[in-house]
């Protein structure tokens, strides 16, 4: 993200307004910016806290976890649609033992979802579209961090990167549960049945920078009860990030990398890697009197 702007003192000891999930990470003579986002957010959630729009400021490129043009051209929409499904003759129905294609069945009943339509589809894609209408109920229809930055990026023509292909998150959006579809979609319902509260517990850390708060919600369950399931979310594509990290620490120019905020926490998240690789990770708190 873009010029000399990182002469902006986006460290204070004074006058702290609040914490953010945005992070000063240096070694040596190089400086990069972390910044954990939360996909989509609520009317209420905006603006953006100011250390979001103080750390683009300092930063002459911008890294998000894809690249979100491809990500919405509708050739790729298209893609995503054909690798969610089941190939011919298998259904959820042939995958699910009884009783989650019970649990599952009243749920979408619930939800008011054509079940005929979601049998065909893989356990992956039975998972966003649940919980994206969970969340729209819950009013969660802004657009995210991630996107509202890129949209000011292209706006100010700031060089974007992404961390992986598009292809290379649609194979592992489509390959998770794969081989153990009950367990994502009782993890699936479980998180459902409290969104609303996760969500607010999730927002409230991540507006804070509480990094352990966000492991406990966001993180520790899904790690204990299903730990396939954050190996191949979290583990390995952080691991597989890093090699890009090392890349933006090895030029003159300031990045700001954004990628979900459950990516930055926990033992495996890219905070302790990026400290194991030897560089410096600080909390970026803006001042009171700092702009928006």
């Amino acid at each position: 993200m873009r010029k000399l702007l990182w002469l902006i003192p986006l460290v204070v000891v004074c006058q702290v307004q609040g914490q953010s999930s945005v992070w000063k990470v240096t070694r040596g003579d190089a400086i990069l910016y972390l910044g954990g986002t939360c996909h989509v957010l609520r009317k209420s959630d905006l603006p953006l806290p100011k250390e979001y729009h103080l750390a683009f400021e300092a930063s002459a490129e911008i890294a998000l976890e894809t690249d979100f043009e491809e990500l919405q051209n509708p050739q790729t929409q298209l893609k995503l649609m054909q690798a969610g499904n089941y190939p011919p003759g298998e259904t959820l129905e042939k995958n699910l033992s009884p009783p989650t294609l019970k649990k599952l069945k009243a749920a979408v009943e619930k939800a008011g979802l054509p079940f005929a339509v979601l049998n065909t589809q893989k356990p992956s894609m039975v998972m966003l579209m649940m919980s994206m209408v969970e969340l729209r109920r819950l009013g969660v229809s802004e657009k995210g961090v991630d996107f509202i930055l890129y949209e000011r990026a292209k706006k100010e023509q700031k060089q974007l990167h992404g961390l992986e292909s598009v292809q290379a998150q649609i194979d592992a959006l489509t390959a998770l549960g794969m081989q153990n579809p009950d367990d994502l979609i009782e993890h699936t319902l479980k998180d459902m049945s409290r969104m609303g509260v996760l969500m607010e517990g999730i927002i409230k850390a991540w507006r804070e920078g509480d990094r352990k708060t966000l492991y406990e919600t966001f993180i520790l369950d899904m790690k204990k009860e299903y730990p396939h399931f954050h190996k191949k979310l979290f583990v390995d594509r952080n691991r597989r990030w890093m090699p890009h990290f090392e890349k933006f620490l090895g030029t003159k120019e300031v990045e700001f990398v954004l990628v979900g905020v459950g990516h930055v926490v926990g033992e495996d998240g890219v905070i302790k890697l990026l400290e194991k690789a030897g560089c410096k990770v600080e909390q970026v708190v803006a001042k009171k009197d700092d702009k928006q």
